[in-house]
């Protein structure tokens, strides 16, 4: 054989040896399992190459049968035969193919040493069959390592990432060198293989060379390719979580403020006005507490997508959190033009929404900020539709409400009212006011409700209805209700001491105590605290949270009636309680509102309802108490239906302790009841002014 072919076989083992050296080394860097599958596949090209160009020399100084050439002729014929394997192993797997278990790589690889090995053995030692022998060691080798590298080029075309330049040389590469795998079997059957071909061979050599580094050149780039390609990605990926929400897609509070900001300058610029709107979904607790947080999260979803939908492109519609969304239209031209966006999100929202076979009516409350009239920056719009929002939610539920300056006073207020709240609980600033309960037919004094009173250090005293809904919303209500459950069962104790053993109290529980696991316990330590009997306590449920109690809380009342406290519904009538829930709910008396009391005889429409009340209560076997009597012509009117307690200034106004305890010595010194109407005066203290 040539110098020539010596040559060629050279320049290709060294080219294989490059390439190999690459792939292993960004095959560490990557750890990309397809790197080192090629890593030793050109390895294995490098000893064929090498085995091959060693055999030229070999040739000349050894006989055919010498064990030395027998054995580089099997070591470079299986080393090419697994350079196939290991390429096909890696080119399925950028294809997405199961990766080969450790008995199957073995199989496949000793298989494919074994097939080279035995060709290579094909006429090894006949001294005439030259020809035949370099057909099958070359020329079969390069027809199945270039259909190898047509798959191999097929898969890496077809593997998921980016189709640039690199993956583009690389295939491109792998065909080239595939087709010129061919040439050798035509070489051999057309030529005499042991004829000099010199400038062939170089340029062969040359040309396979080249592939193999463009094959090495090209894996690097496209490495790199796909790095700043999943870098790229990665960078969106942050972006979008930063800027943006991950349930609903919508932007978060951070890019809506941005694009607040922007928008401002603009509208200023343009002296048009902008509108910001606050919408809060009514109810949304109730779905994700009764059908689940998942329902909850998918009607979020179908929410943002109708928001999106009924707004126009330039809009912005963003998810602060939980149910809340707001909306920047950044060009309005009047405030109509605002409220008829408000109008299109109400009614896109009411439509009715299909969630797992089940149809949910969901309803919102919109607050609607304009700029300039009510901010001229970001935070400002935003915290005063949010207020207005809030404005229109105590409204009731799918309204929409523009910002007024005197909301944010009103939430400035709310807001110091609520920072002195927290002092007042953590500095116990509470006393409890009584006032008693009469029974209409002897008029004796039986119970003493307890009423709850804020001792302000600058306001003075604070009525409940000044600050009871604000400790209900913020929690509070919950050690304060505690607190005044002690105090007026202590006090009970003192009394029943002091002689008016048949005396009761009477003290309201909020609907967030009703909902506090451990209130059975909490009445029962108190009751024994100052060893009470249970029947000495009633407990006062607002008919709100009556109606709208869970099985746990109406299992907890229950388990208090069974002990002996007594349980009242109070405010009967202002709620929304319905015949089949005072069914159930174990209640023992209905307190008429002083709303009703307060016209009796003079408003029939009172009065009829006074009627229907004492006569419901009646029906169901419960008693009956009327607040906010004030006259002798309601008690006698209340005497004559059948109503059987009553309170009210007729009495006495709301009292500390000291002054009840003066109020009951006095009835007992009148003989334990109080006479007539005209003999109230002597017992109460004035009503306050």
């Amino acid at each position: 054989m040539s110098d020539s072919l010596f040559a060629s076989y050279l320049v290709q083992a060294a080219g294989a040896l490059i390439t190999a050296t690459i792939f292993g080394g960004f095959y560490r860097a990557y750890r990309k399992g397809f790197l080192r599958e090629w890593a030793l596949s050109w390895a294995a090209l490098c000893v064929t190459m090498a085995g091959a160009a060693a055999g030229v020399p070999l040739s000349r100084v050894l006989p055919l049968d010498s064990p030395i050439r027998l054995g580089a002729s099997a070591i470079t014929g299986a080393s090419g035969y697994m350079q196939v394997v290991w390429l096909l192993f890696g080119s399925s797997e950028l294809v997405g193919r199961r990766p080969y278990n450790v008995r199957e790589r073995r199989f496949l690889l000793g298989l494919a040493a074994a097939v080279g090995a035995g060709i290579a053995a094909i006429h090894a030692t006949d001294p005439a069959g030259e020809s035949i022998r370099f057909v099958f060691r070359a020329g079969l080798r390069g027809v199945i390592v270039g259909f190898a590298f047509f798959v191999a080029a097929s898969h890496l075309w077809l593997a998921p990432g980016v189709r640039a330049l690199g993956r583009r040389m690389v295939v491109g590469a792998f065909v080239l060198f595939g087709i010129s795998q061919f040439q050798l079997l035509a070489l051999n059957m057309l030529t005499n293989p042991a004829a000099p071909h010199t400038t062939y061979n170089i340029l062969v050599g040359f040309c396979e060379f080249v592939l193999i580094f463009v094959m090495g050149l090209g894996v690097v780039i496209w490495l790199l390719e796909e790095q700043q390609a999943e870098a790229t990605a990665t960078a969106a990926q942050v972006e979008q979580l930063a800027l943006h929400d991950p349930l609903t897609g919508l932007p978060n509070r951070k890019l809506f403020l941005d694009h607040l900001n922007i928008a401002i300058p603009g509208a200023r610029r343009a002296k048009h006005k902008l509108a910001v709107l606050f919408v809060d979904l009514d109810r949304f607790k109730l779905v994700n507490d009764s059908l689940g947080h998942a329902v909850g999260d998918r009607l979020l979803q179908v929410v943002a997508a109708r928001l999106r939908g009924v707004l126009r492109e330039t809009d912005t519609v963003a998810r602060m959190g939980g149910d809340e969304f707001t909306v920047l239209a950044p060009v309005v031209n009047t405030v109509e033009d605002a409220i008829a966006v408000a109008r299109k999100i109400r009614e896109s929202v009411k439509e009715v929404i299909a969630i797992e076979g089940r149809e949910l009516f969901v309803t919102a409350s919109i607050g609607i900020g304009i700029f300039p009239d009510d901010g001229t920056d970001a935070l400002t719009l935003l915290k005063n539709a949010d207020a207005a929002m809030y404005r229109a939610k105590t409204q009731g539920a799918d309204l929409f409400q523009l910002y007024t300056a005197e909301m944010n006073s009103h939430a400035i207020e709310q807001l110091a009212l609520e920072s002195a709240l927290r002092r007042g609980v953590e500095h116990l600033e509470f006393s409890i006011h009584y006032q008693p309960i009469v029974r209409t037919t002897d008029g004796v004094v039986c119970t003493m409700e307890a009423m709850l009173r804020w001792k302000h250090p600058v306001l003075g005293l604070v009525r409940p209805e000044q600050f009871i809904r604000l400790a209900e919303s913020t929690g509070m209500i919950v050690p304060i209700g505690d607190w005044a459950l002690e105090s007026a069962c202590r006090q009970l104790a003192e009394w029943r001491a002091d002689g008016y053993t048949d005396l009761h109290v009477a003290v309201n529980l909020s609907n967030r105590q009703l909902q506090q696991e451990g209130l059975v316990a909490t009445v029962r330590a108190a009751l024994e605290r100052y060893a009470l009997p249970a029947s000495a306590l009633e407990l006062e449920i607002g008919e709100t949270s009556a109606s709208q109690s869970k099985a746990e809380a109406v299992q907890q009342l229950s388990e208090l009636k069974a002990m002996g406290v007594a349980i009242s519904i109070d405010d009967f009538g202002t709620g929304y309680s319905s015949l089949s829930s005072l069914r159930t709910f174990p209640v023992d008396a209905l307190k008429i509102d002083t709303s009703f009391t307060r016209n009796l005889v003079r408003d029939a429409n009172d009065t009829a309802i006074a009627v229907a009340v004492i006569a419901l209560a009646r029906s169901l076997g419960l008693r009956v108490i009327a607040e906010g009597v004030e006259h002798p012509t309601q008690l006698e009117f209340l005497n004559a239906q059948g109503c059987e307690y009553w309170q009210g200034y007729l009495c006495s106004a709301p009292m500390d302790a000291k002054e009840a305890t003066l109020v009951l010595r006095r009835m007992r010194a009148a003989g334990g009841r109080i006479l007539s109407p005209a003999s109230l005066g002597a017992l109460a203290p004035a009503r306050p002014t």
